[in-house]
């Protein structure tokens, strides 16, 4: 998928008529990346700290993109892409490290292009497991899918992120958002999302997915990262 005007992230970040960013603005990606002939999607979150008479960030989905083809071509694109103006070096990349998305990964740290716009320690490698609890391992981080998908569900009922109508693909992440249903299997504790499209589900996850990762990373705290205060 060649980079022009008809691609979504150019034709989004047109229509909204960005103005130069304020020191502190950052951006944090999730990718989605596809089982084979299925969709890999991109979607990218604007942090915008409040005021100093406020607290907090605005969080707004400011682009949202998905596309089908060969690995090889996904990391040229994204590398065109993160060499935009409005992303370049202000971007963090979480990306989806799971089955074939580990061979992307992989490919992403050795990519030359990628690394100067987006950095190494800027990518963070997901890998979605079934599991209940998130872990680390070395740079990987693992991270239960219904933990993914209930804290995206939670942010939008919410009001946590901004989601313009107007995106191209909004009617697909609404579906998407509102097929998956929580399962708790029998005999267990544990808790599963089914999005089955025999069960009423939508037929692809991709855009849910891309969106929770990114959310996700946008709120990553590592453990023993909070500081205590002390005052004397």
């Amino acid at each position: 998928m060649p980079w022009n005007t008809g691609t979504v992230f150019h034709t989004e970040f047109t229509q909204t008529k960005v103005k130069p960013r304020l020191e502190g603005v950052r951006y944090v990606a999730g990718l989605d990346v596809a089982q084979q002939h299925d969709w890999t999607a991109l979607a990218v979150l604007e942090l915008v700290p409040m005021s100093s008479l406020e607290q907090g960030r605005e969080i707004r989905l400011v682009a949202l993109d998905r596309w089908q083809m060969l690995y090889p071509d996904t990391l040229a694109e994204l590398g065109v892409i993160f060499s935009e103006e409005t992303l370049a070096r202000r971007t963090i990349l979480a990306t989806d490290a799971t089955g074939p998305g580990l061979s992307l990964y992989e490919d992403m740290v050795r990519d030359v292009a990628l690394l100067s716009c987006v950095g190494k320690d800027r990518i963070t490698p997901v890998v979605i497991t079934p599991g209940q609890q998130e872990d680390r391992d070395g740079r990987f981080r693992k991270v239960p899918k219904h933990l993914l998908i209930t804290r995206l569900q939670s942010a939008i009922r919410r009001h946590l992120i901004r989601v313009p109508r107007k995106l191209p693909l909004y009617n697909i992440l609404e579906s998407e958002i509102e097929g998956y249903e929580l399962k708790i299997r029998e005999g267990s504790k544990h808790v599963t999302f089914s999005n089955n499209p025999r069960d009423g589900g939508p037929e692809h996850d991709d855009t849910i997915l891309a969106l929770a990762i990114a959310w996700w990373r946008a709120n990553y705290k590592p453990k023993g990262s909070t500081k205590l205060r002390v005052i004397r």
